[in-house]
């Protein structure tokens, strides 16, 4: 039963973490200074006020308007119409590899208790807590390193972070 408050910790962790990176308070309304200080091709995305999305190139701010390329033309929002502006970001090889296997290394040492007796072709009363913990250790760390194999060699995918948001 401990065994199973460990792993019920483990998930609820990886699953708390990554919530709580999701629901981050947004920057404070009316920062147009993040825009100022956007790279020239930085990937964003500006949503006007009256909902249209565009995606482009940031080119630079001139006055209060902010200009864009766009499917190869510049192009200029004034600030007035701007509601959000967000930064494209690659997201965390080393983040999502560490969430993934903590994941599947919790779920596998699970099933490596549970089924290590009967792998072993012997009854469950007759194999040890040793040896359970031993079986369920090897097959956690098994899914948890193919886990982090696998996460780490898939390109991370791309996030959204909102810099600006009209007051």
């Amino acid at each position: 039963m401990k065994k199973i408050n460990i792993i019920g910790a483990l998930l609820l962790f990886a699953v708390s973490s990554n919530l709580a990176a999701e629901f981050a308070p947004s920057p404070p309304k009316g920062n147009w200074a993040k825009v100022q200080a956007l790279p020239k091709g930085q990937q964003v995305e500006v949503e006007l006020k009256h909902g249209e999305t565009i995606e482009g190139e940031f080119q630079h701010l001139d006055g209060d308007a902010i200009f864009l390329l766009t499917s190869g033309q510049d192009r200029m929002y004034p600030k007035s119409d701007v509601s959000v502006v967000r930064v494209f970001q690659r997201g965390s090889r080393k983040k999502n590899a560490a969430i993934a296997g903590g994941i599947l290394f919790a779920i596998g040492f699970a099933v490596g208790y549970a089924a290590g007796p009967y792998i072993a072709d012997m009854e469950p009363s007759e194999m040890g807590a040793g040896e359970r913990v031993g079986a369920a250790t090897f097959f956690g760390a098994v899914w948890g390193g193919a886990a982090v194999g696998i996460a780490a060699a898939v390109r991370p995918g791309e996030k959204k972070t909102v810099i600006y948001r009209s007051p």
